[in-house]
């Protein structure tokens, strides 16, 4: 039995027919048109060419990055305001609520499953040319870690031995790295982190760049900003209460005996300590389900008696 499209046979009478070739010759029985389109590659419109987005960058890679300003503040420069983008906002986030008791912390645990602040921060992608990036990534950073007023001061007495002298409000911003290792940060409770983060939001959004003419914040930057004020309000950001998320590892002699902390907050730890290790100890291909148990116990055994070593050392 043979099985063929019907456009492609032909009717065949041995008494009519009259051969111009010989009968050994190879027939092209495929329709003209048919050949002629499988002969031609098909066209793929490129949209690149009408499609500009621009550079973007993720406000989580911004605080690693030099946040030092070139003044102190933009509030003593007028910047202009995108009319269109308040009236975004205002829609996307809805008014702001009345709350009557905004202390900076209290005793209630609202959940004991807590978002990680670096993925909140990284939920943020605005454009790399706007000129305020860095200010909005230093004023939603402060709203939301609330520095230890003890290793402040503490940082502010070792900087005033400096040369030039340093301070905490400085060296946040040109050292993020060695601030987090020698300073505690708080997240406040929520109705205290919702109003310090919703300012921000709707302070740096609408404001214009001088050069692109454009808002700092798009129609998805407005709609991310809804989405981390809820899970602040319902209580995912907050540091939960009477748990400590800081432990000292040691202390810097090169900085008058600082201390120096590791913090337990979000699962970077544990992503860069155990899962960025795990794929090197599976094997790649041709594995059974009996294989990779062995290869995971194996895993967990060293990696316990490595982390339990390690303990015992500090």
């Amino acid at each position: 039995m043979v099985v063929c499209l019907r456009s492609h046979l032909r009717s065949f009478d041995p008494a009519t027919a009259q051969f111009t070739e010989s009968p050994t010759s190879t027939t092209n029985i495929l329709p003209q048109k048919l050949a002629a389109t499988s002969s031609t590659e098909p066209q793929i419109p490129n949209h690149d060419t009408d499609q500009d987005t621009g550079g973007v960058i993720s406000v989580g890679d911004l605080l690693d990055s030099d946040l030092s300003p070139p003044f102190e503040s933009p509030n003593g420069i007028p910047l202009p305001i995108d009319e269109a983008s308040v009236k975004l906002g205002e829609k996307v986030l809805g008014p702001e609520p009345v709350v009557d008791d905004e202390s900076e912390f209290d005793d209630t645990l609202r959940s004991r499953v807590l978002k990680d602040p670096f993925h909140v921060f990284n939920m943020f992608y605005i454009s790399a040319t706007h000129s305020l990036r860095a200010h909005f990534t230093r004023e939603l950073r402060d709203a939301i870690f609330v520095p230890d007023q003890e290793d402040k001061q503490r940082i502010n007495a070792w900087g005033e031995t400096q040369n030039p002298p340093q301070k905490y409000e400085t060296l946040r911003n040109s050292s993020p790295r060695w601030i987090r290792e020698h300073c505690r940060h708080i997240i406040p409770a929520p109705k205290k982190l919702r109003s310090l983060v919703s300012r921000v939001f709707r302070t740096y959004g609408p404001l214009v760049d001088p050069q692109s003419k454009k808002p700092l914040f798009t129609h998805e930057n407005w709609k991310t900003a809804k989405h981390v004020l809820e899970l602040i309000q319902n209580g995912y950001l907050s540091d939960p209460p009477g748990i400590p998320l800081y432990t000292m590892v040691g202390i810097d002699k090169k900085a008058a005996g600082l201390p120096v902390y590791r913090c337990a907050r979000g699962t970077n730890s544990t992503e860069g300590g155990v899962h960025k290790h795990i794929r090197a100890r599976l094997p790649k291909c041709g594995a059974s389900i009996r294989h990779v148990v062995a290869c995971l116990s194996d895993f967990v055994l060293h990696h316990n008696q490595r982390v339990s070593s390690s303990c015992l050392d500090l």
